[in-house]
């Protein structure tokens, strides 16, 4: 769940992880894991942006123009997890945080900007003045 700034900017007030990641090892390093894959998914969909001049140069350079998600802009992630698909491999692990979480960070959080402003978003990062309502 997202709200809308006056500003266009997207604040996230409710977001949740399920994962299947088989045994789980350490459960408080698998929740950071997703954690900041959902962070860092987040910085994809609303913030990260290279750009280029007319002629082809990078003007995102730095991180002084490049944003990426801070702890200003980071939110409460809670994560469930199972551990019913374990592996064949000798410790019964999965992978973690790469897959589901940031890959499905994009989906969710561009459709729930769509809903909280009720247009349909086609590029990502989110461009704040579409989400500007007159």
């Amino acid at each position: 769940m997202v709200e809308i700034t006056e500003e266009g900017l997207v604040r996230v007030l409710d977001y949740v992880a399920i994962d299947d990641i088989g045994l789980v090892v350490n459960p408080m390093l698998a929740e950071g894991q997703v954690i900041g894959g959902v962070i860092q998914g987040f910085g994809e969909v609303v913030l990260e942006e290279v750009k280029y001049d007319g002629d082809g140069n990078p003007l995102t350079q730095t991180f002084s123009e490049y944003w990426i998600p801070t702890i200003a802009e980071s939110f409460n992630v809670k994560w469930y997890y199972l551990e019913e698909g374990k592996s064949n491999a000798p410790l019964p692990t999965k992978g973690i945080a790469e897959g589901g979480p940031l890959i499905g960070v994009l989906p969710a959080l561009t459709r729930a900007v769509e809903n909280a402003v009720g247009k349909r978003i086609t590029k990502i990062p989110i461009d704040p003045s579409l989400l500007i309502r007159p």
